[in-house]
């Protein structure tokens, strides 16, 4: 049997390649780094109003974001499980938030270098007010918000996450020089700020 030229040229190509992809497809190195984690907490700290029984600030909480330094933005959910943020308020006022173990968010992400964390929060609107602040279990003081308050906080300080490792961002929350006493309200320009890193 005689082999037509293209026939002879496509057995060639076949001979030629076949050990390259039995020896070279093989051991292709293919390196795909193992995320670290990113964990995010919130401590208020407060001098005015510290922890007390019966003392209540809910804040609603729409978003947590890591930013990257390429500004690409992480979504934080709750937790490592999430896929959406299924918990939109928190008590500021809670032993946790004094004690800085609230968990505010965590979520699996890529290393390297981020440039900090975008946060959306504000006072709960309740009873038809901007916000309220409970003392005690009973004196319910409403809150008004500054001109210039802001729900969007941008808080910038470098965050390395590390492959296989996690990275804990506490986020403080200065009580004191968020809610000014008035004569029958609080009011409200937020301080947000992140208070320490540590990666273990």
């Amino acid at each position: 049997m005689t082999l037509g030229p293209t026939l002879r040229s496509v057995l060639i190509g076949i001979t030629l390649l076949a050990p390259l992809c039995i020896t070279g497809c093989k051991d292709y190195p293919y390196d795909s780094p193992t995320p670290g984690t990113l964990e995010v907490r919130l401590k208020t700290v407060s001098t005015a109003l510290p922890f007390t029984a019966g003392n209540q600030l809910l804040m609603q909480l729409t978003a947590v974001r890591a930013v990257r330094s390429d500004n690409a933005k992480q979504e934080i959910f709750e937790d490592l499980r999430a896929i959406r943020r299924y918990t939109d308020s928190y008590d500021a006022f809670s032993p946790e938030a004094f004690d800085s173990t609230l968990e505010i968010g965590q979520t699996y992400a890529p290393p390297g270098s981020y440039i900090g964390l975008d946060l959306t929060t504000q006072p709960l609107a309740q009873n038809g007010q901007q916000g309220l602040v409970v003392l005690n279990g009973y004196r319910v003081i409403p809150i008004t918000f500054a001109s210039d308050a802001q729900s969007f906080l941008s808080l910038r300080m470098p965050i390395s996450v590390q492959e296989g490792k996690n990275t804990l961002v506490v986020v403080s929350f200065d009580v004191d020089s968020s809610l000014t006493r008035g004569a029958e309200t609080f009011h409200y320009r937020p301080n947000f700020f992140i208070s320490s890193i540590q990666t273990n």
